[in-house]
């Protein structure tokens, strides 16, 4: 069994609804995401870095203009999910989200009452989740690793700017 360490601090669960219109204005569908409540969390207690870089728009327009110009392909990439694709570094403890608990079989179950707060139970996450302070960090780390074990290589100025290997 899992015990959680006694200076770990149990972050909230929070649900956040949406509901995806139509260009016209009807419901296409409800969507529920589960986030971390990253407000909870304290410096050198729960998280280390929380830095990630950004790329500038003008390193943005320089890559479209030279690709338009020089007649290269580029492409756009949306990650589904981005942030739980990363793994935590750091243990992170959660409690568990409203409306569940865990069962006599020790599933996670939803409970009758919604507004139900299991507290004898709780979640320790293996991977990165919405709200969690070093989210964007880790999730950073983890495409940079992924993306040179693919042979792209990273600019040494604009940590954001990689671009694939190419023989001359």
């Amino acid at each position: 069994m899992l015990t959680k360490p006694p200076t770990a601090k149990l972050l909230n669960a929070i649900w956040s609804y949406r509901r995806k219109r139509s260009p016209v204005g009807t419901i296409l569908k409800h969507k529920a995401l589960l986030c971390v409540d990253g407000s909870q969390q304290l410096l050198g207690r729960d998280f280390w870095e929380t830095y990630a870089p950004v790329m500038s728009w003008s390193t943005v327009h320089l890559m479209l203009l030279l690709s338009s110009l020089l007649g290269l392909k580029s492409r756009q990439v949306d990650y589904t999910q981005a942030f739980p694709q990363a793994p935590l570094e750091d243990p992170v403890y959660m409690r568990l989200p409203q409306g569940w608990f865990v069962d006599s079989k020790g599933r996670l179950t939803p409970h009758l009452d919604p507004t139900h707060n299991d507290t004898t139970h709780y979640i320790r996450l293996k991977r990165n989740l919405y709200g969690c302070r070093q989210a964007a960090r880790n999730w950073f780390a983890y495409l940079t690793k992924g993306l040179l074990a693919h042979g792209f290589i990273q600019c040494s100025r604009e940590p954001c700017l990689s671009s694939e290997r190419i023989a001359l």
